[in-house]
């Protein structure tokens, strides 16, 4: 990279990170104003859904060029925007955010075994996995004080929780591997189309959605979702993919969290204890390790 290239890429980076970690307290907002969690996320999708395909009409956008490609597409649909997703919704009934956090903190890891084997240009060093271990022990840090509140009875939740960040792995080695001639945002748009499919076909048989009443808490936390928590941040999360490693772009999931509890902190109000810093600057170890690579 050029340095006004390196310069766009952290600038870019540093949105996403920023943006998607504010959803987890918009998210939050949203459930306390009574939004079933499938519905509130298929509304999300559904709204983006809409706005992106007008777009990419509008700018005559290609579709996937073959079959393969098509396949590759779907793929990447069906794992990040509805497995991952429907899993982290569901489970998150049964087990403190905190630690659903730390499980989905280890995406990294899963990306760099995952793409060492499938991708001979993203080989995993010693130094790399040791940056990914601390970011992950970092997370465990600032959430440690809920794994209290963890039920015995629902290990099988957190077993289940692991499917997400392994999931979502798979989903950003495809992506680097099979759509680079995909445009960033014909893959959002049809990535988030198949999310809101399957999604909303779990908020229908599973949550009573059609006795929703809108208020202005539950519009606005869907609007911002919809727009910033997934046109902007999935159409600059396509879009750098294609420019650097998919382990790389996994780090967001262990720095997201760090983000969500200082907005908690300044905006909620939420306590920002010793677990919070300490953590906090094992991730920032843990990541800048890591990206040296």
């Amino acid at each position: 990279m050029t340095k006004d290239s390196r310069t766009r890429f952290y600038i870019l980076y540093g949105l996403i990170c920023l943006i998607w970690g504010s959803t987890w307290l918009v998210i939050h907002i949203g459930a306390n104003a009574d939004l079933p969690p499938f519905t509130g996320a298929t509304l999300r999708f559904l709204l983006a859904t809409v706005l992106i395909w007008l777009y990419a009409f509008y700018k005559k956008i290609p579709l996937p060029a073959n079959a393969k490609k098509w396949g590759a597409v779907l793929l990447v649909g069906a794992l990040s925007n509805g497995v991952s997703f429907g899993v982290v919704y569901w489970t998150t009934q049964y087990i403190p955010s905190g630690l659903g956090a730390v499980i989905f903190g280890t995406m990294p890891l899963w990306t760099a075994l995952i793409s060492h084997w499938a991708l001979r240009t993203e080989r995993l060093s010693p130094k790399k996995m040791f940056g990914i271990i601390l970011g992950v022990l970092g997370i465990a840090t600032i959430f440690y004080p809920q794994f209290a509140k963890v039920d015995s009875t629902h290990l099988w939740a957190m077993g289940l929780f692991l499917i997400a960040p392994i999931v979502s792995a798979i989903s950003a080695i495809v992506t680097k591997r099979s759509t680079q001639s995909v445009a960033p945002l014909m893959l959002n748009a049809i990535t988030t189309s198949v999310g809101c499919i399957i999604l909303g076909i779990i908020a229908v048989l599973k949550e009573p959605w059609q006795d929703v009443s809108f208020n202005f808490t539950q519009i606005w936390t869907i609007g911002y979702l919809a727009i910033l928590g997934t046109i902007v941040t999935f159409g600059i999360y396509f879009r750098l993919i294609k420019e650097t490693s998919a382990i790389t772009m996994t780090y967001v999931a262990i720095i997201t969290p760090v983000i969500a509890v200082i907005l908690g902190w300044l905006i909620l109000n939420e306590r920002l204890d010793y677990y919070a810093l300490v953590g906090s600057g094992f991730v920032i170890c843990g990541v800048g390790i890591s990206l040296r690579m």
